[in-house]
């Protein structure tokens, strides 16, 4: 199986779609990106440019998804911008200021700025490379393997710094 990108006339993917191996090689079963194409414009008469993508990154620096762009100087797909002011090397987005674990960024300010608290004079603290608030006790109930809770459910009070059994 062998992937193909449609690109519209700025090089922004509109679309993905498989292409059967027989439909991408020649009579000796060598693929060949050309024979794919010229399958997919017999399919799509209409269509944008098509450029062969790979699953597993191994083509073009990444694989191309819907809304990303290629670059054909560079030879390769790459997401959008997230930020006006992040620089591209590569696949890969940059912000003008080194990464803090943990904050967002704000691109007004052009800083990374700390989650705001759960509570107002909270004692809770940021953890973990993605930033998530944790309570200076440990949840005292069953947590899923799937994220979710099992019952009894507890709810934590501020005002005590205690885990409360919820009366649900």
């Amino acid at each position: 199986m062998a992937h193909f990108a449609e690109l519209d006339e700025n090089n922004i993917v509109l679309q993905v779609v498989v292409v059967g191996n027989a439909d991408t090689a020649d009579e000796n079963g060598v693929e060949d990106a050309a024979i794919g194409v010229t399958f997919l414009n017999n399919i799509y008469s209409d269509s944008g440019a098509w450029l062969q993508t790979s699953y597993n990154g191994n083509l073009r620096g990444r694989y191309a998804g819907i809304g990303d762009s290629y670059n054909p100087d560079e030879d390769i797909f790459h997401g959008q911008a997230p930020y006006p002011s992040w620089t591209r090397t590569g696949t890969v987005w940059n912000p003008p200021v080194e990464e803090v674990p943990g904050h967002y960024w704000n691109e007004e300010n052009q800083t990374w700025d700390r989650p705001v608290a759960p509570f107002d004079d909270s004692v809770w603290t940021v953890t973990g490379e993605l930033g998530y608030w944790a309570p200076p006790v440990e949840y005292p109930g069953t947590t899923n393997a799937d994220g979710t809770f099992s019952a009894p459910y507890f709810e934590w009070d501020q005002v005590t710094g205690e885990w409360t059994e919820r009366a649900d």
